[in-house]
């Protein structure tokens, strides 16, 4: 994993320094926060093969990037579980055990292979984030497509484990609000958040956190990008009506609780 993130990030600086893009370079770094000298030595190597002329950028466009992000989805999704025995999982399967009660029982029966199990899952999701900055019209086919829509709730939402959710808040806002600018694809994520702000959310309110702050980030930046939503009303009347029945709901929560729902 430390090398295909190695790779790819000396790509995506490389990228940079052959188009003259506008993502800020910065911001790029910020994709790999918690590799410091990954990160220096992939932007000197890309500064390197850049400084010699010989950079071929049009092969970075013609890459098959669909193949290799659908591996890594399968990879961060099965790992996600702090077990390799789901490697071999279909992508239904995973997602039928994020929503069941196994993915927080199991905890307690496994062994220390769980955190590297976790670390593959965070090293994949950042891997993720690089190739989806290099080539974002994948990123987009995550939010529409149903299969990966799991995948993205899953492991923002349903995932026991507070360091994957927390990274998938983490690199989502980054390569939403700094590399993608597209205002139909902002109003898509919010749709999903939405949907599932409604129905999954009731049933995982006690790890939601990371969530919310994931859809807050992206109200707050359709605000300051002057992004149309085109849900905005439906949205207020939902949360209007949760202020109104608050004592009701909070009954409903509480009751919910007692019964270890």
């Amino acid at each position: 994993m430390k090398i295909s993130k190695f790779v790819l990030a000396t790509l995506a600086f490389l990228k940079m320094f052959s188009m003259s893009s506008s993502v800020n370079l910065n911001e790029i770094l910020k994709m790999v926060p918690k590799d410091y000298i990954l990160q220096k030595i992939s932007m000197s190597t890309a500064q390197n093969i850049h400084n010699t002329g010989e950079t071929k950028i049009d092969s970075l466009e013609t890459f098959n990037y669909g193949t290799l992000i659908s591996s890594i989805i399968k990879i961060a999704y099965a790992s996600a579980t702090g077990s390799f025995k789901y490697l071999g999982s279909e992508s239904e399967s995973l997602h039928q055990y994020f929503l069941s009660e196994d993915n927080n029982s199991e905890t307690s029966l496994r062994s220390l292979l769980i955190f590297d199990s976790f670390d593959v899952c965070r090293e994949s999701i950042e891997i993720l984030i690089i190739l989806f900055m290099l080539s974002p019209n994948h990123l987009k086919q995550v939010i529409n497509e149903e299969q990966s829509q799991h995948f993205f709730i899953d492991l923002l939402l349903n995932c026991h484990e507070n360091s994957i959710r927390l990274t998938m808040l983490e690199q989502f806002t980054l390569i939403i609000t700094k590399c993608i600018k597209n205002e139909e694809f902002v109003n898509n994520c919010i749709k999903l958040l939405f949907k599932h702000l409604k129905t999954t959310v009731p049933k995982f309110f006690h790890q939601s956190r990371p969530f919310f702050q994931f859809f807050c980030n992206l109200l707050n930046y359709a605000f300051h990008d002057n992004i149309q939503i085109a849900t905005l009303f439906e949205l207020i009347s939902y949360e209007v009506n949760l202020l109104k029945n608050a004592r009701v709901s909070r009954g409903n929560l509480l009751h919910c609780i007692d019964l270890n729902c």
